[in-house]
């Protein structure tokens, strides 16, 4: 296990506790289900509960099982493998901070769309300062862990469980923040401090780290993987070929996925992939000048689709790509730009089946 480089501090995990227990009473700020808010602790604990955890009082329940730490005391509470933790520190001149994550992104969410689905999953930020920090600060420092925290689902790609969008965070993330007292009065943490600096920096990591410990989830996991966290599903693209040609269906849902796949793995496939996918994106928020009423689909084909069904399997890609009707895409809600993306694999994987069967 690693060690916390803050004096007076006990780093354990036992019994489905993760545990901060202190010397002395450290000032906290949290958002903790247990003894929130601003006040003065003993210790921090993240507590693992089952994932099937169903629970009308939390707050009660907590209480019971975290009885035997020293108090006052704040409690979270995880469905994430507490030992799939990140810990990450930063020794400076005037203080230190350390930060431990633990991630679960079952319930990723892009903030303000519709989540009211219930999913397990939460990402759990403790940061300790080895300094003293005003209440004002410490608030400050939250809004830069929580912008840490974006940034790291955004350097993973992590989308939203319930639209397909960048993901911001879970719906039930929570962040436990303490400080020593020890040392000068810091009184701002904003992303231009050196308090902030510091904290942005290894909280980033860590949650990046816990969160590839817990899923692993990569950020160059397999394109396929990318295509279903945007709701483009293999289950669909295969049911969507055998609708086109019944014939096929003397191949297997698995031999077919293992066509698909291949094609993937192709390195150009990929990058028309993305890209198409990325410029979708940079489509539907407005970013790209004059999209509005000059959009030329054959462009659009020409550059992604027929180019991908080319890669795939040569003329006999392109020839399939022209002959696919574009209503055969109709039930997968595809965009301008990943539609085409998504028809080019399709034509290709086709004329190859048709070719080998």
């Amino acid at each position: 296990m690693s060690e916390i480089p803050i004096k007076g501090v006990k780093f354990s995990i036992k019994e489905k506790c993760l545990s901060l227990e202190f010397e002395g009473k450290y000032q906290a700020l949290s958002s903790a289900v247990l003894n929130g808010g601003f006040r003065k602790v003993k210790a921090i604990v993240n507590y693992q509960v089952d994932k099937d955890f169903s629970n009308r009082n939390p707050k009660a329940f907590l209480r019971k099982v975290l009885i035997s730490f020293p108090k006052p005391i704040v409690g979270l509470m995880t469905a994430a493998d507490i030992t799939k933790y990140a810990l990450k520190y930063s020794i400076q001149k005037n203080f230190s901070v350390c930060t431990i994550v633990t991630a679960g992104i079952s319930n990723a969410v892009s903030v303000g769309e519709n989540s009211t689905q219930p999913y397990l999953g939460t990402i759990n930020i403790i940061v300790l300062i080895d300094g003293r920090l005003s209440k004002s600060c410490m608030v400050n420092l939250i809004e830069t862990v929580t912008e840490a925290k974006s940034m790291a689902l955004i350097d993973l790609d992590v989308r939203s469980k319930f639209s397909g969008e960048l993901a911001s965070s879970t719906t039930t993330d929570a962040i436990a923040l303490a400080c020593t007292g020890r040392g000068e009065t810091i009184n701002y943490a904003g992303t231009g401090t050196n308090l902030g600096i510091a904290t942005g920096k290894i909280v980033r990591e860590a949650v990046k780290e816990a969160i590839q410990k817990q899923h692993s989830f990569y950020s160059n996991r397999p394109l396929i993987n990318r295509l279903e966290e945007r709701g483009v599903t293999l289950d669909h693209i295969i049911d969507v070929i055998f609708k086109r040609y019944p014939e096929l269906k003397c191949f297997s849902k698995e031999e077919v996925k293992k066509f698909i796949e291949n094609s993937l793995k192709n390195a150009e496939i990929s990058l028309l992939t993305i890209a198409g996918l990325r410029i979708e994106e940079d489509y539907l928020r407005g970013l790209i000048p004059k999209m509005d009423k000059t959009i030329n689909l054959e462009l659009i084909d020409k550059i992604f689709g027929l180019h991908i069904a080319k890669i795939v399997n040569e003329d006999y890609g392109v020839k399939e790509f022209l002959n696919l009707r574009k209503n055969e895409l109709k039930t997968l809600n595809l965009g301008l730009f990943s539609k085409s993306v998504i028809k080019g694999l399709l034509a290709g994987v086709l004329s190859k089946l048709k070719s080998c069967k």
